[in-house]
């Protein structure tokens, strides 16, 4: 399969900060092609209140991870 080259750039700006993932992931997380952002985080409590909102507004969003403390130069893991 072909993916943008600014996956590979967004990989190459990004991959410090994330725990290892497989291809897919990789290939799906690092996409440039989406119009705004494909991150959004929030505090575990107010996660049901977003996709309420996210709902209403016509958008789906799923969950795929959760931010932890620093270890090392990681920030998130993909689940």
């Amino acid at each position: 399969e072909r993916f943008p080259s600014g996956t590979h750039r967004n990989f190459d700006s990004y991959c410090h900060k994330i725990e290892e993932l497989d291809e897919a992931q990789k290939n799906i997380l690092y996409d440039p092609q989406p119009s705004g952002g494909l991150l959004i985080a929030v505090r575990p409590e107010q996660e049901r209140q977003l996709l309420e909102l996210a709902k209403r507004e016509g958008a789906s969003l799923t969950s795929i991870g959760y931010l932890t403390a620093k270890s090392g130069s990681r920030y998130l893991k993909v689940v």
